[in-house]
């Protein structure tokens, strides 16, 4: 059991939690009772929650003085209160957001000090040999300059979250597929033969249009640079001609009645339910889903990356969900105590086994080789993460709090015919500028 350890701090820092400690040693006092407070947003996805919960469960079996207030919602409404609650003078002590970069909640909340630094904390815990460093990159922010990418870090992932398409075997075989398809062309011919046979080709939902316009626009790039450049505020522009035709690409999935009838107005769940319940052919998401999807589908499981025009094209998504513990917590130790026993691999391994998906931390090869759907996933991030490869681009709706409101807004009004696809880009590009000018000033 661990010992006793001290934060040496400068002046009153410990007591407001506004600045990290100078030298943190690991560990914590563990016979000193404490409760603090871990608050999620993965109510809507239950053996993921509860994979949560069997973390937190295993922390307070080793720690016993230890007791936690575990908070679980459903996404929307998680994702409707957290940043106000973590800005309050009652946050919890560690909590998921949905975003890192500039997306609404990490952003405003590490620029207002809302949010402790973390790089003591990985120095003491070895963090930094454990993640490489282009993973926790996208958890840190300059609060000087307002620059992502760079300065102090605020997080560790939950999961290493590449967006990618998830598929069912038996209806594969049954348009006459043997094997998924390898080209873009190859891949929409099994949509159209998805339709003829009845089935829904693609799972949709207004919640999830922003992965199928990242999927497409990762497929239809060449490089990583442009997309990432944009995405972290530097240069670049949104209404890019990969872009354009991906947003086009939707566009005509949707009037080819590619696309789960109804998808403007369906919830999540609903794109989810079409997938595992084996109507739907494909759903674009992450390894979230890892679990349901196997569990439902069993060996019919399938996910791959969306068929591209070059093997330099990037995958989207990449560490995600960060965990982050509030600056104004009175148990900081602890907090930083239970990110690195999340970020173990043994907790890596019992959540993979669990149906969480490919952690943010190393997971051992045998326990990924049991599930397949997990297995597949992991081989496409060892390709593309690899020194070489293709990579990863963060999720597009990073680029800015109003980039994050009204790319979800601007895809259900294309989808509508409300808007057209060059309409919307040049909307997102003009909050991208304006982000930009206003970080400036």
């Amino acid at each position: 059991m661990a010992t006793a350890a001290l934060l040496v701090t400068g002046g009153a820092a410990a007591a407001s939690g506004r600045s990290s400690p100078t030298r943190v040693t690991r560990g914590f006092d563990t016979h000193k009772r404490v409760t603090i407070t871990i608050a999620d947003g993965w109510g809507d996805t239950p053996s993921v929650a509860a994979a949560f919960a069997g973390v937190v469960h295993n922390f307070e079996r080793k720690y016993p003085n230890v007791r936690v207030n575990l908070e679980t919602e459903g996404s929307n409404a998680y994702n409707e209160a957290i940043n106000l609650r973590a800005a309050s003078n009652n946050p919890p002590d560690v909590f998921m957001l949905s975003t890192a970069g500039y997306g609404p909640g990490f952003y405003d909340l590490a620029k207002a000090g809302d949010l402790e630094p973390l790089d003591a904390y990985a120095k003491a815990y070895g963090w930094y040999k454990r993640f490489s460093p282009t993973a926790l990159e996208v958890f840190r922010l300059n609060r000087k300059t307002g620059q992502w990418g760079s300065g102090a870090l605020y997080g560790l992932p939950e999961q290493n979250t590449m967006i990618g398409v998830f598929y069912n075997k038996k209806i594969l075989h049954a348009i006459g597929f043997s094997s998924p398809p390898t080209t873009f062309a190859q891949f929409e011919t099994t949509l159209a033969l998805a339709k003829e046979k009845g089935y829904t080709p693609i799972a949709a939902t207004k919640d999830a249009y922003v992965h199928d316009e990242m999927g497409l626009w990762d497929a239809f790039s060449s490089s990583e640079q442009p997309i990432n450049n944009w995405v972290y505020g530097k240069s670049g522009t949104f209404a890019s001609s990969a872009n354009l035709r991906a947003v086009e690409t939707l566009l005509t999935w949707q009037k080819d009645g590619y696309l789960q009838a109804g998808s403007e107005g369906l919830g999540y769940g609903n794109a989810v339910g079409a997938l595992t319940g084996g109507s739907a052919l494909y759903f674009f998401a992450g390894p979230w889903l890892d679990g349901a999807v196997q569990s439902s589908l069993g060996p019919d499981a399938g996910f791959m990356q969306l068929p591209s025009v070059s093997k330099r094209s990037p995958v989207g998504g990449g560490p995600s969900s960060p965990l982050v513990i509030s600056s104004k917590s009175k148990h900081l130790a602890v907090d930083a105590a239970f990110l690195n026993f999340f970020n173990s691999t043994a907790e890596s391994n019992y959540l993979v086994q669990h149906g969480w998906g490919p952690p943010g931390a190393t997971v051992n090869p045998s326990v990924a080789r049991t599930l397949p759907v997990t297995a597949e996933v992991l081989a496409i991030l060892r390709r593309v993460e690899a020194p070489g490869g293709a990579g990863t681009t963060p999720y597009i709706n990073w680029a800015s709090p109003a980039v994050n409101n009204d790319i979800y807004s601007g895809l259900e009004s294309v989808l509508a015919n409300q808007m057209t696809p060059a309409q919307y880009l040049a909307q997102i590009q003009n909050d991208w500028v304006q982000f930009k000018a206003q970080r400036r000033s």
